[in-house]
């Protein structure tokens, strides 16, 4: 990790980090560094603000490669990435879904796949909404809309 990164996590820590002022170099490392989560997903947040769609979508992705350390930011990387690159998005989500993701990742896999049906009517995506409505339902979450729920098994319908 470069100095001015550090220099920008101990700021982050103090609640002291202007992001705005960052340039996407260093908001690109805030994000993808993993010892504060609420600073790697701020910098992100920044990052999805700026015109530089390929670093962004790359940062996202990095993220989502990486193993699992906040279900926030992956959450979030997950909501980033899915919009700006389906068929990324869609590798991730399914390597997410292999791992059994939890209540908060779970909602995200359902906001995308809501958002954009077609994308999962046939194909990679039709198995991949297959495997995550047979996923939901075997769950016991509160938190969860159930009719979202029913539009994603829905959806799983031949």
């Amino acid at each position: 990790m470069n100095s001015l990164t550090q220099h920008n996590l101990d700021l982050a820590s103090e609640g002291a980090l202007d992001y705005a002022s960052l340039p996407p170099e260093a908001l690109a490392d805030l994000a993808l560094q993993q010892s504060s989560p609420d600073a790697a997903t701020s910098a992100l947040g920044e990052l999805t603000q700026r015109r530089v769609p390929e670093i962004v979508v790359n940062v996202a992705a990095e993220i989502l490669q990486r193993p699992r350390w906040d279900d926030h930011l992956t959450a979030y990387a997950v909501a980033v990435l899915f919009p700006r690159d389906n068929p990324a998005g869609l590798k991730a989500m399914i390597r997410l879904l292999e791992m059994k993701p939890s209540e908060t990742i779970a909602e995200e896999l359902i906001d995308n796949v809501l958002s954009e049906p077609r994308l999962f009517e046939s194909g990679e995506g039709h198995r991949f909404v297959v495997a995550l409505a047979r996923y939901l339902v075997d769950q016991t979450w509160r938190e969860i809309d159930g009719e979202r729920v029913a539009e994603v098994v829905a959806l799983a319908l031949p």
